[in-house]
């Protein structure tokens, strides 16, 4: 770490106590003596405060749709023991932790190439737009996936890890 330092002119130096040069001034009045300074420690980054959980693997087995009247009957099996199992985790990677899975798209329209999300439900009810995402939560009365855990836009990573960087303060 360098201080620049002002006055005389100088070149940059290592952190030390900075001795000025001023030979007019008397020397300051000594305080009492006190208990000496805590020693300042630069910050060291460590990955030791990052919690290592497993990274979210899509399941590659497909979902059939049976065509019916969506229910609460739908969640019964991913419905959670406990309503805090997946706390402290990504909240866009929830849905996919209940069994939802998350698709991109693309297609051409006019020699531009446009991309979107489709959610695809548990038992199989391709979800296209935050208005069925809110019909079918509200449908199987779903009270541990919210509305805001949902994401459609297709450059989001859901999935990706959190990778913290040094910071550059």
């Amino acid at each position: 770490m360098y201080v620049l330092q002002t006055g005389n002119i100088q070149t940059l130096t290592s952190l030390q106590p900075v001795q000025h040069q001023q030979q007019s001034l008397p020397p300051p009045p000594q305080a009492p003596p006190t208990a000496p300074a805590p020693a300042v420690t630069p910050y060291t980054f460590s990955n030791d405060r990052i919690p290592h959980e497993p990274s979210y693997r899509a399941p590659t087995d497909r979902i059939f749709y049976l065509p019916h009247t969506c229910q609460p009957a739908c969640l019964n099996r991913i419905r959670p023991s406990r309503p805090d199992m997946h706390r402290g985790r990504n909240p866009l990677l929830t849905p996919l932790l209940y069994e939802f899975r998350r698709m991109t798209g693309r297609r051409r329209v006019n020699r531009k190439m446009s991309f979107h999300v489709i959610y695809k439900s548990p038992c199989g009810l391709c979800l296209r737009s935050m208005a069925e995402i809110q019909r079918y939560l509200f449908q199987t009365r779903c009270d541990f996936i919210f509305l805001e855990m949902f994401c459609l836009d297709p450059y989001v990573l859901v999935d990706r890890r959190f990778q913290p960087q040094k910071p550059y303060y």
